[in-house]
């Protein structure tokens, strides 16, 4: 009989986080198991083959939903039973957004952001954060989807011919993004 005895632990293996799944077969069977079949769906399929009872996963995106089934081969080529277990990747904050566009005036600057990949991140957005403490700071509301829009933010009111420094943070369900770093100016 195959069985999950531990699933998707955090662990940091050779300086990189991951996951760790681990199964057990009946100790009369291990002898016959000459290795194990992974599968891992999301939607795409991949198929990972192994000799021990682990497997370390480095591939997880965040707030993605995972299947994961383990077989054990024997005699080369019977497939023996199954063991399933379904998994959600804990939340993460985003990447850094990218900056497309950037228009200034006299009293305001529209700036247009690439957001981060959904693939690699499914955490929902939920806002981009502009710092520029003390002058200006306030959050924009993000209606995210997987094609992720480019948002056009407006910064004002603020003073002709003067310069701003400011953080631009992505907010999503697993926090805030490290901050991107711009300095505009006014008209």
């Amino acid at each position: 009989m195959l069985y999950i005895v531990s699933f998707l632990v955090f662990v940091v293996f050779n300086g990189v986080s991951a996951q760790d799944c681990e199964w057990g077969v009946d100790e009369q069977y291990t002898l016959c198991v000459h290795y194990y079949r992974v599968v891992i769906q999301n939607p795409e399929v991949i198929d990972v083959y192994v000799g021990n009872n682990y497997l370390i996963w480095d591939d997880l995106s965040p707030c993605s939903f995972y299947e994961f089934t383990v077989r054990a081969i024997y005699n080369l080529a019977i497939e023996g039973p199954i063991a399933e277990t379904n998994y959600v990747a804990p939340p993460e904050p985003t990447g850094l957004p990218t900056l497309a566009n950037v228009a200034a005036g006299t009293t305001h600057v529209n700036i247009t952001w690439r957001l981060p990949s959904y693939i690699g991140n499914r955490c929902p957005i939920t806002s981009l954060v502009v710092d520029g403490s003390p002058y200006y700071s306030q959050a924009f509301p993000i209606e995210d989807h997987p094609q992720r829009p480019n948002p056009t933010i407006n910064i004002s009111p603020l003073n002709p011919d003067t310069m701003y420094f400011l953080r631009i943070y992505v907010v999503n369900s697993g926090g805030m993004s490290n901050p991107f770093l711009i300095a505009v100016q006014t008209i």
